[in-house]
């Protein structure tokens, strides 16, 4: 399977895990198909990005990490 595919394939699966566990607890479609959609296609180009330039890849210092951080709670 091509990275591309698996990416692919995470970001959906992730993204319909979080669809179906806000349609559990609220009950409203529209909401949980919108913050699935948002948070599949973060991720799907999060990871995208990752394997398209690893020289930006970042390393485990405190400031690489806390922009990464920052990057995770904006998403």
């Amino acid at each position: 399977m091509e990275r591309t595919v698996w990416d692919t394939l995470v970001a959906l699966l992730i993204g319909g895990g979080i669809s179906a566990g806000l349609y559990w607890l609220t009950g409203h479609i529209s909401l949980a198909v919108a913050a699935g959609l948002c948070l599949a296609s973060g991720l799907k180009l999060a990871l995208h990005s990752r394997q398209l330039y690893p020289a930006f890849d970042v390393g485990d210092t405190w400031s690489s990490n806390r922009w990464s951080g920052l990057a995770i709670g904006l998403t």
